[in-house]
């Protein structure tokens, strides 16, 4: 059952039954946002709407390399590991810009940090 409910009193503003596949948890994210915003009455422009679906990868698996290259990528330790996250995440979604973003800077220092351990 998922519910939105009033702060202040505890009001039920909208609530839902039954189950929703995990396998597009991107689409059951949505379908729970499109249906808050309904129920706040807040009209939003096509542009807004837009904005809102912005940079959603297109499965949960290419989120789930780009929040793992995340959490490889603070450390140089495990900065391979993060750079293998990355690619595997835009070789999955092309259109993904922020894997794109965390990718192309890791690359850039991963390759200058090992040319200098090489000279």
């Amino acid at each position: 059952m998922r519910k939105l409910l009033e702060a202040p009193g505890g009001t039920v503003l909208w609530s839902q039954g039954g189950q929703s596949p995990l396998g597009d948890i991107f689409q059951v994210q949505d379908d729970f946002t499109q249906k808050i915003v309904e129920s706040l009455s807040i009209p939003l422009t096509r542009r807004e709407e837009q904005v809102l679906k912005h940079d959603v990868p297109k499965t949960a698996r290419t989120y789930e390399f780009y929040l793992r290259g995340n959490a490889c990528a603070t450390s140089r330790s495990t900065w391979p590991i993060a750079l293998d996250l990355y690619r595997q995440c835009v070789e999955e979604d092309p259109r993904f810009a922020p894997a794109w973003a965390r990718h192309f800077p890791r690359d850039v220092r991963a390759s200058s940090f090992c040319s200098s351990l090489q000279k």
